[in-house]
């Protein structure tokens, strides 16, 4: 996938609190990517039924990058992320 694709997917998991790199994030980005390639999402069986799972496995490996890629730090991520209320425990 393209550096862009990377990068929207970094800033959309680092909305859900979820700190992920390039190469963590590809898989997002490839993912988001098939919804504006129907043919190919097609050749490949995926279509609104389908249920992916994504596993994020590289972090912040370049914490500059990351900053420039997502707007914030790590660290200001994970924060956010701790801030948010969470579901109450039965």
């Amino acid at each position: 996938i393209q550096d862009a694709a990377a990068h929207d997917a970094m800033r959309m998991l680092a909305e859900e609190g979820i700190v992920a790199g390039e190469s963590g994030a590809a898989g997002l980005g490839g993912l988001i990517a098939l919804g504006d390639d129907p043919q190919r999402a097609e050749a490949l069986g995926i279509d609104a039924d389908t249920r992916v799972l994504l596993l994020v496995t590289e972090a912040d490996t370049d914490p500059e990058a990351y900053r420039r890629a997502v707007g914030a730090t790590a660290d200001e991520v994970r924060h956010r992320a701790d801030l948010r209320p969470r579901g109450v425990a039965s």
